[in-house]
């Protein structure tokens, strides 16, 4: 994971900041939370009450096929003041598709969100952080950015709860990091109840990517 991010750290580098982004820029004590692989219909409304809950704002990247069998869910993301993003349709491994079925994928995803949220364009995150050198040139040509994280939560490693919030405690935030979630699991879930109250405290936030002007 650590060459992974060093590798997107540099691509970042050499790329215009509107095209790849891996850390938002902020003078408030504020970042970036964002989920992927939903919409979920069991976690992902109960991501949202924790959220409203306590004043956040976040960035969903969604599946197209879960945006067919699950619309309700979008309408309510951005009606409830969240953005949404491109996930690809189907989750597959970009490293083995050829680049017009991933180009594919992303358009109709990005039909879909337009006729939920009225939005022309949309930031994409490639499935599983996996950018090929053609589709990242494909997508810069035409200016679709390009959204990935700085901060890694690991809520997929199925390791509980408690070891997101210890990762969260052990490393601390920094201002603009762009947080990687996931919205359809319970270990998740139990984390944000848990750090979302003390990051209030500290008076510490969460806004959606378009508030950082990504999107």
């Amino acid at each position: 994971m650590k060459a992974i991010g060093s590798a997107k750290r540099l691509l970042s580098g050499l790329l215009p900041r509107s095209w790849l982004v891996t850390k938002a820029k902020i003078d408030l004590n504020a970042v970036a939370l964002t989920f992927d692989d939903g919409p979920h219909p069991e976690f992902t409304p109960q991501v949202l009450a924790a959220l409203a809950k306590h004043g956040m704002k976040a960035t969903f990247f969604v599946i197209g096929e879960n945006l067919v069998k699950y619309p309700e869910l979008a309408h309510q993301i951005v009606r409830e003041g969240h953005q949404l993003g491109n996930h690809s349709y189907f989750h597959r491994d970009y490293k083995n598709l050829p680049l017009a079925q991933q180009i594919a994928e992303i358009d109709r995803t990005d039909a879909l969100l337009t006729d939920i949220d009225g939005l022309a364009n949309h930031t994409f995150r490639p499935p599983r952080g996996e950018l090929p050198p053609s589709l990242l040139m494909a997508l810069v040509r035409r200016g679709q950015t390009i959204t990935m994280w700085s901060y890694d939560s690991l809520d997929y490693q199925d390791n509980g709860a408690a070891s997101i919030v210890k990762r969260f405690t052990e490393n601390p935030l920094q201002r603009g990091e762009i947080v990687l979630m996931h919205d359809d699991n319970r270990h998740t879930l139990k984390a944000l109840e848990d750090f979302l109250p003390a990051w209030k405290e500290r008076g510490w936030s969460s806004l959606s990517l378009s508030a950082f002007g990504i999107g």
